[in-house]
Order: C-alpha cells, then sequence, then structure tokens
C-alpha cells in the first residue's frame, strides 16, 4: 500500500525565489520524488513567510498532523525548507520517528524509513546535543563575566540592589548574609538555620519567610 505523505514547501525571500528555491520548483521536485518513490501525495502545505515571521500556520498543521497520525510522511525539498535551525528540525523529526511517521528531504537524500535516514537521525541527534552544550557553555561565561564585573546577571541576588547595570551592596541583607554563614560555620544546618531567620524576623527579597531552598542557594551561590 503506498505511503500517505504531505508535501511541505516554504519560501521566506526574494532572494530564494531567484536561486531555484520558488514555491512552483519545489512542488515539482516533491511532485516527482513521491511519484518516482511510489508514495501517495495527499496534499502540499505551501508557507510564505518574511524571515521575522514566527507564525508558520502550515509547519504547525503538519505537526497537528504527525501527533494524530493521520499521515505516513512528510515531504520536503530541502531541510533548509523545513525548520530554520538544529533544534526544529531535532524536534519535528524526532516526534515524526516516535510515531513512525517518515520524514524524506528530497536535497538531502533522507528517508527515515531506512538505515540510512536511522543513521542521519544518530548526527542530528548529537549535533543537537552539541549545540544545546555549546549554547548552555556561552551563557554560563557571560554570566561568570557579569558576575566577576558586579554586573547584574539575571535575577537581583540576596544581599544586593540593582543601580542601573550594576550590582551595589543593600547593608541590611549583607548583613544577614554573613550572618547564615556565620551560623553555618558553627555547624548549624539549613533546617535550623531557616528557623533561626523566621524565629528573628528575617525577610527575603521576596515573599513572607525564609525555605530551605532559598537558604541553601544563599550558602552556595551568594556573591559575598
Amino acid at each position: 500500500m503506498n505511503k500517505n505523505v504531505v508535501g511541505y514547501v516554504r519560501v521566506s525571500t526574494e532572494r530564494q525565489e531567484k536561486k531555484g528555491m520558488s514555491i512552483q520548483n519545489q512542488k515539482e521536485k516533491i511532485q516527482e520524488y513521491c511519484s518516482l518513490m511510489d508514495l501517495s501525495l495527499y496534499e502540499i502545505i505551501v508557507e510564505v513567510k518574511s524571515g521575522k515571521d514566527d507564525n508558520r500556520e502550515g509547519y504547525n498543521r503538519i505537526l497537528e498532523m504527525v501527533k494524530e497520525k493521520s499521515i505516513d510522511g512528510v515531504v520536503v525539498y530541502s531541510l533548509s525548507r523545513w525548520g530554520r535551525n538544529i533544534t526544529d528540525n531535532w524536534n519535528s523529526i524526532s516526534l515524526m520517528e516516535k510515531r513512525n511517521i517518515n520524514f524524506f528531504s528530497i536535497k538531502e537524500s533522507i528517508d527515515t524509513s531506512n538505515s540510512m535516514g536511522r543513521f542521519f537521525l544518530n548526527i542530528m541527534s548529537s549535533l543537537y546535543q552539541l549545540e544545546r552544550e555549546q549554547l548552555s557553555e556561552r551563557i554560563s561565561d557571560v554570566l561568570q563575566y557579569k558576575k566577576s564585573k558586579n554586573q547584574v546577571f539575571g535575577m537581583i541576588p540576596y544581599g544586593y540592589d540593582r543601580k542601573e547595570n550594576d550590582l551595589v551592596e543593600n547593608p541590611t541583607e549583607m548583613k544577614m548574609v554573613r550572618k547564615i554563614k556565620s551560623l553555618k560555620g558553627k555547624g548549624f544546618n539549613v533546617s535550623q538555620i531557616t528557623k533561626y531567620l523566621n524565629r528573628n524576623n528575617y525577610k527575603p527579597k521576596r515573599g513572607k519567610e525564609f525555605y530551605r531552598s532559598g537558604v541553601s542557594y544563599l550558602l552556595n551561590y551568594s556573591l559575598t
């Protein structure tokens, strides 16, 4: 039985039209591919978007079909026409894989129904993980730099106030931070320190009382 597939075409710039990625060109490639591979082309969904437009109705419609398992596969001219980055491609194609729906990309000769296609998925998974780790490292580096320069790097930490883009000490809060570290040095555990703070009416930046998680964070990550 032929597989019931949906084609997806996307053009976002005039330059892409001139480079052979026109809607008509992509449609013809998808139709020829489906005929050659004995795939039953149910529909070709066309998306024309500007580069800054994040609302891809056609793309989201296909993902709904995938979730409902109402199709057997998705055919695109190239990976660049489907997702706009590794994360887009990995999340959507792995979703198809979990629902036994095949993904076909003509330009890259990708067919996830065969062994080479599954090998491609393994490579994509590795690239996705690498991208996530590199992003995490870049964010960590930026935060550490801002922290070393006493600049704002997220939520205002206890013991400090914000003055434009810099952190300045809050004397009252800083005194309390030194107090809890002193208690820790005397052998008090987190629960005992938390009870001490609440009993003596010390207040967090937000909320009415301290909790163990907040005290633990102050002990481990305070700038003092």
